[in-house]
């Protein structure tokens, strides 16, 4: 039996201290056709048909919004499966068979500092809305909405105080790739019309305030 307790060991040093690694590349990707959000869906591939990074493979529906979903790998469609989604449904999906090439699709492109620079607010909304890009909370709700909110948006805050004490996912990205986060933030803080963004993180590490300093 274990004993209650209102504290769990901290096993962040631990893991701290592993290389980032790649994870082995899927032979197989599934895409549930619905969600916890939209119970309805429909595709707009077929089997045999090749499909490359970024390509629109279907719509998830019957909510009040609706959100495409996105090949994340080049490769054959193959036809379609019942899975077990995140939430533990069973639920139809979609197969696409890695080539392991990673083409990108026509409509993957790079952006210059300018284009950027000369994007509107409503730009940024509608390449959110494109991209399908939800919240990792776990409800899955779509990014563009909160941004688009008609209620002013005074500040952006990247929250990167990560209180589990077994995930590091945030402290690597930050320690590893500070320029980007700050960069997404400014992209986050233009989108929502926010005057002032902000970065959280614990007093402790004071490594990742000096390395986000740095890249200022």
């Amino acid at each position: 039996m274990i004993a209650k307790t209102k504290y769990i060991p901290d096993g962040k040093k631990e893991l701290k201290e592993l290389p980032i690694l790649h994870y082995l590349d899927a032979n197989f990707l599934y895409y549930p056709v619905t969600s916890a959000r939209c119970p309805e869906g429909e595709t707009c591939v077929r089997g045999g048909q090749f499909v490359k990074i970024g390509e629109v493979i279907g719509t998830r529906k019957g909510a009040f919004f609706e959100q495409p979903m996105h090949a994340t790998v080049s490769g054959e469609v193959v036809g379609y499966e019942k899975r077990i989604d995140q939430s533990g449904k069973v639920v139809d999906c979609l197969i696409v068979k890695n080539d392991k090439k990673y083409d990108l699709h026509p409509s993957i492109k790079d952006r210059t500092d300018e284009e950027i620079d000369a994007l509107s607010k409503d730009d940024f909304v509608n390449i959110v809305k494109e991209a399908g890009l939800v919240g990792l909370g776990g409800s899955a709700f779509p990014s563009y909405i909160k941004l688009n909110s008609k209620d002013p948006i005074n500040v952006v805050i990247a929250n990167g105080v990560e209180c589990e004490p077994y995930l590091i996912a945030d402290y690597s990205l930050m320690m590893n790739q500070p320029q980007e986060v700050i960069q997404g933030l400014i992209y986050a803080m233009k989108a929502s019309g926010a005057p002032k963004g902000i970065i959280a993180i614990k007093k402790k590490y004071t490594e990742i305030a000096e390395r986000l300093n740095f890249s200022l």
